[in-house]
């Protein structure tokens, strides 16, 4: 079905290209050997795209990895390097929308779709952290399969797919990944709510009841 569904997306609004934003965790690494393959099967277009947020001393050094990684599978791979941060806003949020920006510019001047491998998890820690925030209905609605960015299409195909089941499927393909600092770095809103979610007694009653929530709304 969402194999149908990207075609007729491009067919649409006559695009082309694949662009694929990399970060090298194990969400992106996936989706870029899967994409990879979708591209030579429909003759598509596809480049990958690394974004070096030149917060850490050792981003450069991992963005170079993970682009010898992909050039292996037979991706073009481009690395773009974000401005340097201006603390005028919380250092993740401002990394987000730089990088969306990045994206999606490049991926408008290649006539392109942009996809991000976002996942079940990452949905639900959005809902979750916009309800303690109280952001209203559309904040509850959670992280979109399909959207816009600045007038370039994003698809996240990853979104009904569990971090778990990322990880067992990276695993059983021998694909390699790097695991970002940050991740576990409790100083970020996004990863102490990932810890209590996780930790929780109750997490699988949580966690689908956020998902049920989630949807319910997007629908509405």
């Amino acid at each position: 079905e969402e194999v149908k569904f990207l075609l007729n997306l491009f067919s649409s609004n006559n695009l082309n290209h694949l662009i694929l934003g990399v970060s090298g965790g194990p969400d992106s690494m996936l989706l870029s050997h899967l994409l990879n393959k979708y591209s030579k099967i429909h003759r598509l277009d596809i480049t990958a795209v690394i974004i070096d947020h030149q917060l850490r001393d050792v981003s450069w050094k991992e963005a170079l990895i993970t682009k010898k990684r992909l050039n292996a599978i037979g991706l073009s791979v481009e690395i773009l390097k974000l401005k340097k941060y201006q603390k005028n806003t919380g250092i993740q949020e401002w990394a987000r929308f730089e990088r969306l920006d990045i994206l999606s510019i490049f991926a408008k001047s290649k006539n392109g779709v942009l996809f991000l491998g976002h996942h079940l998890d990452d949905n639900i820690e959005t809902v979750f952290m916009r309800m303690n925030k109280k952001t209203g209905f559309w904040g509850a609605a959670g992280i979109k399969q399909v959207s816009s960015w600045r007038g370039t299409l994003l698809f996240r195909p990853l979104l009904s797919y569990t971090k778990e089941m990322i990880l067992k499927t990276c695993k059983e393909n021998s694909i390699n990944f790097i695991i970002d600092a940050s991740n576990l770095n409790e100083k970020f809103e996004r990863v102490k709510v990932r810890n209590f979610l996780q930790n929780h007694r109750n997490k699988e009653k949580i966690i689908k009841n956020i998902h049920n929530f989630s949807i319910a709304v997007g629908k509405i």
